[in-house]
């Protein structure tokens, strides 16, 4: 096998990981974060008729485009969101966050049905591994946020 021959397969079993591990999770987290949202601001049925079918396409194309950078991550490392144009560059950073926010609030909306359920029930150790988690995501969240201020910063 030659080495493009050999660059080609390894690149494509990578993204056919990276898609059967980050696909069906973002996936499922994007449809799950415009549920929330939609209920939230008062929408009874979000994901009816031709909506719906927007959301699950929108969902699949941001999923197979995480799948993707995170492939050109794993090939090429962290500078391969910075490929291209700053617009772009700033475009799949904002691809990624949006992704891991989904996941956040997805997270977050759990945990807080639990920590509810632990409440009702008076489940001291339910109530105490939930406050838990809802901390250490929120310690993430932080943390995630001033380094990606800190790498904007560099790269100005």
């Amino acid at each position: 096998m030659n080495g493009s021959t050999r660059r080609l397969a390894v690149a494509t079993a990578m993204y056919l990981g990276a898609l059967g591990l980050f696909g069906p999770p973002t996936y499922l987290l994007v449809v799950r974060a415009v549920e929330i949202v939609a209920e939230t601001i008062g929408v009874a049925t979000p994901l009816a008729g031709r909506f719906g079918l927007v959301v699950g396409l929108g969902a699949v194309a941001i999923a197979f485009t995480v799948a993707w950078e995170i492939t050109l991550v794993r090939l090429r490392g962290v500078a391969a969101l910075g490929r291209g144009d700053s617009y772009r560059a700033l475009g799949r950073n904002l691809l990624l966050v949006a992704t891991a926010l989904a996941a956040g609030l997805a997270i977050a909306e759990f945990v807080i049905g639990l920590l509810q359920w632990g409440v009702a029930r008076e489940q001291a150790v339910i109530v105490v591994l939930a406050v838990a988690v809802l901390a250490g995501l929120a310690w993430t969240a932080v943390r995630s946020f001033g380094s990606f201020r800190r790498g904007l910063r560099r790269a100005e």
